[in-house]
Order: C-alpha cells, then structure tokens, then sequence
C-alpha cells in the first residue's frame, strides 16, 4: 500500500465517523433550542394579545353589521358590545404592559381632562376609533352588486368579483 491509498482510507474514516456521529449533535443541540428565552415568552404572548384584539375588533364589527341589519334585539347588543368594548380595552392594556409603555401616564396625558378615571378614557378613545372607522367605511361603500351582492365603492362602474355593470 502506498502513501495516497492510506489518506483515501483516513478520509473515508473519518467521514464516516461524522456521519455516525451527526444524530448526537443534532440531539444535544435540540435540546438546547427547546428551552424558550424570556424574550421569545413575552414575544409569543404579545403575539397571542395582538390575535384576540383582532378577534375582538372583528367581533365588534359582526355584532354592529348584525344590528344595523336587526339581527340582534336592541337589548342584546348593547350587553354583547360592552362586554366586547371591555374585553378589548383589556387588551389593549396588557399589550401596553407587555411593550413596556406606561399607558396611565400616556393616557392621561393624552387627555385634556385627566380627572376622569382612565376606564372612561379608554372607553371614549375605543368609542372614538369606531365612530372615525364607521365613518370611514360608510364613505366608501356606496352599495352591493346587484348580481352577486359584494359591496361595491363609489368610484366602482364595474363589480369587481363577477364584473357586472353599477349604475
């Protein structure tokens, strides 16, 4: 044997042995990743906070479509949209707390009159955003399709799902 047949043996060897071995590297390093940063924690609740206020904020928005449409008693929605209004506000706190921020100090001093408890401005300001986001919508919707019923805006002459005429 010579010198060059002994190396191409050695490589191979030793190739081999990292491919064995590759399984028990992989593991150790597992297990290293399972364990969760307190950053990835509080990244990950704050994630799940942001979801839920999506999922209240399009709750808000059926509840209102439905009573607008009278769906729902009168009665009956205004308990539904308080208890929404509220859960939303809470909402907005924790994700307040988990950036940080001080929201009593922002609120108030956002707030011309700060003598009010900070429920009732965070309940005005909530109330505020959906009266300019109503406002918002109804100034582009100006109605449905006649054929396929998909709102359509002012500036639309031609639906855009099933592309029907809008006169």
């Amino acid at each position: 044997m010579d010198l060059g047949s002994i190396f191409l043996i050695l490589a191979a060897l030793i190739l081999v042995a990292l491919f064995v071995s590759r399984p028990w590297m992989e593991n150790s390093s597992r297990e290293s990743l399972t364990v969760e940063p307190a950053d990835d924690c509080q990244a990950r609740q704050r994630s799940e906070r942001m979801a839920e206020r999506d999922r209240v904020v399009d709750a808000l928005r059926e509840l209102d479509f439905d009573a607008r449409l009278g769906k729902i008693p009168e009665d009956e929605y205004s308990v539904q949209r308080a208890a929404l209004v509220q859960r939303g506000a809470d909402l907005l706190r924790e994700l307040d707390l988990l950036q940080g921020t001080d929201a009593v100090s922002e609120s108030q001093s956002a707030l011309p009159c700060s003598d009010l408890p900070l429920s009732t401005h965070t309940d005005d300001r909530l109330e505020e955003m959906i009266q300019m986001r109503r406002k918002q919508k109804n100034e582009s919707v100006s109605g449905f399709c006649p054929r396929c019923g998909k709102p359509v805006l002012k500036s639309d002459r031609f639906c855009s799902k099933c592309g029907a005429a809008i006169s």
